[in-house]
């Protein structure tokens, strides 16, 4: 008789979690290329893979097609879609199987809960405030941004490598840290300046804000990380 200890039963869970993860991302890909062709597959996978552990966790759904369902609707209407208190009453409404409701929500929800859900919707919010997750949420938000950029421009713009994006956002962040900014706004920001006007930009004066963002004793350091935000923002017109 074949005997399976817990360590290999819990290998095998990750994997087959890991495969459904990247299979799950292959498919989303395409349908939603704003949010993940600009991305390296790994991070995407990871974005995905982060939703999917939420969903089990926090609504105990577990099959893999109502994961799908689930994850579909993180892309089209939003990535806290399940935050908008009608739809949350149902996917807490204990009168229901948890992996039937993916398949429900679209008749148990009012056109009026979908719009508000919809509204409500910003892309930072594929990521938690968990710290492990921080230079992936700066890498993705960085990738959207330039995007954004790119196609104001009307240049094309591949995903980047993975393991180049990765050593530059970890260079990146250790530096804005050094400016005490530690925020994902701001270190997203300091990310596309870095990319945009060279490594060194803050000594630099190539835009006029840049000298009182990180001099101006009137600007306290907790506030250089959201005051660079806004300053990058409105100088490129795109979203962090």
């Amino acid at each position: 008789m074949i005997v399976i200890t817990p360590s290999q039963m819990q290998q095998f869970n990750t994997d087959v979690r890991t495969r459904f993860a990247a299979r799950l991302t292959g498919q989303l890909r395409p349908d939603y290329p704003e949010l993940f062709q600009i991305l390296p597959q790994g991070l995407a996978q990871r974005m995905v893979a982060g939703k999917i552990d939420y969903a089990e966790e926090r609504y105990e759904i577990h099959y893999q097609n109502a994961l799908t369902i689930y994850l579909h609707y993180c892309c089209a209407i939003g990535p806290s879609f399940d935050l908008q208190p009608e739809i949350q009453a149902v996917l807490d409404d204990l009168s229901l199987y948890p992996d039937d409701i993916p398949d429900l929500l679209p008749d148990l929800i009012s056109d009026a809960a979908w719009a508000d859900a919809a509204r409500e919707a910003n892309r930072r919010d594929w990521f938690t405030s968990d710290p492990a997750r921080l230079s992936d949420e700066v890498a993705a938000r960085t990738c959207w941004a330039m995007a954004a950029l790119a196609a104001q421009q009307s240049r094309p713009q591949a995903p980047p490598d993975e393991m180049a994006l990765n050593t530059f956002i970890g260079q990146s962040m250790q530096m804005a840290r050094r400016h005490r900014i530690v925020d994902a706004a701001g270190m997203t920001a300091f990310a596309v300046c870095q990319s945009l006007l060279g490594k060194d930009f803050y000594l630099m004066h190539a835009k006029p804000w840049l000298a009182p963002v990180f001099n101006d004793p009137a600007i306290l350091p907790t506030l250089r990380g959201a005051t660079l935000a806004g300053c990058v923002e409105l100088e490129w017109g795109v979203e962090l």
